[in-house]
């Protein structure tokens, strides 16, 4: 015997909701695991950012100081290990009072304006103002759903035997 509409429906809704929930549980289970390898891996991560920020301070450091001698040649030095190089970038001193000055000289091709709709104030005005505007208010059909229950409760062995805090530590 065939199924009606409203039992296909109902089918198709207890799906979704078990199906949804069995998502829900891999995510979960996932962001568990990131969240866990991270925290392993932090002290050892974090070390060796540090490390790395401290010896590229010393070098600049020490090129700062001794730049006469290290770049007498020219503007590279290669080395051993590598190559060291000295730039002189210009650039302009971002100053807060500058967008006040700008607009105060009108030079108004510096300053950038985001223009965009507001749509939330359209939404109040009346349907006059949004066909002068080159707009108006339309019928939008949709369907939405809503789960009641879940018929078999997602298991969270689904995700696989993921690393993480289930278990360990």
């Amino acid at each position: 015997m065939e199924q009606t509409a409203t039992q296909k429906a109902d089918d198709l809704l207890a799906q979704i909701g078990q199906t949804a929930a069995s998502l829900e549980t891999l995510k979960m289970s996932a962001q568990a695991a990131i969240e866990w390898v991270t925290a392993q891996w932090a002290d050892k991560t974090g070390e060796q950012e540090k490390k790395l920020k401290d010896l590229e301070a010393q070098l600049k450091a020490l090129l700062r100081k001794h730049k006469g001698e290290l770049f007498a040649q020219g503007d590279r030095l290669d080395l051993t290990a590598g190559a060291v190089l000295w730039k002189i970038a210009s650039r302009v001193r971002r100053a807060r009072v500058v967008l006040g000055n700008l607009q105060k000289l009108g030079w108004y091709t510096a300053i950038r304006v985001v223009e965009e709709v507001r749509w939330n104030v359209l939404e109040e005005w009346p349907e006059e103002r949004w066909i002068a505007c080159g707009t108006e208010r339309v019928q939008k059909e949709d369907f939405e759903y809503e789960i009641f229950q879940v018929r078999e409760t997602a298991r969270h062995d689904q995700a696989g035997s993921l690393p993480g805090p289930a278990g360990k530590e």
